[in-house]
Formats: structure tokens, sequence, C-alpha cells
């Protein structure tokens, strides 16, 4: 039996993701913390780790969750990758920059989503 390691946590990082702005549209207004969905990286009714999650304003995070995660990763992906996973990497690199996570703590969460 494997055991289940408990998701990271951290609600002065969630803060500072909706502090950044829409990773879509990069508007400042109602935005909000959105964990990445879809990519083998939470269970059943559980988010994923706080360190998988960008910045989203109202209008796109509930786009996402109305059309699906297939349908908003296809619409908006970048650089050959799926728009969420994009999004958390470019987020992680913020973090890194504005050193707000640990080289550890962001090389863990980058391969959460390799």
């Amino acid at each position: 039996m494997i055991p289940k390691t408990k998701p990271y946590r951290n609600k002065a990082y969630l803060r500072w993701v909706v502090s950044n702005p829409c990773c879509v549209c990069g508007t400042d207004n109602e935005v909000q913390s959105h964990h990445i969905i879809g990519h083998g990286t939470s269970g059943m009714a559980l988010k994923s780790d706080d360190r998988l999650s960008c910045s989203l304003c109202h209008t796109h995070h509930v786009e996402l969750h109305i059309q699906g995660h297939q349908t908003f990763d296809k619409k908006y992906s970048q650089m050959r990758q799926p728009a969420q996973l994009h999004f958390v990497n470019l987020t992680l690199g913020r973090a890194r920059i504005q050193k707000k996570l640990s080289s550890e703590l962001i090389a863990e969460a980058r391969e959460l989503i390799k």
C-alpha cells in the first residue's frame, strides 16, 4: 500500500496568488485562486496542492468550471502546454523571483505536474 501524502497548504501563498493579475486576461478585478484540475493532481472531492494554483478573474474561473478543464485548457493553451499547466508554471516562476516559495517547494510542485 502506498502512503498518501498530504497536499501542501499555505494561506499566505494563496493570498499572494490572488494579488497577481488574471493569467488569461490580465485584469486585477475579482481575482481568485484556482487549483489545477484534471491533470492527475487531486482526488475525488479534494483540491490539489496550493502550489498548483494560479490567478484567474471571476469570469475565467467560472468559465473553466462550467465548460470543463479540457475545453479551457485547449482554448487558452500556451506554448503547446494545456493552459492550466502553463499558468501554474508561470505563477511558480513569479513565486521564485519574488521569493514566495523556496526553490525546493517549487521543484517539488513542478514534479507533480510533469
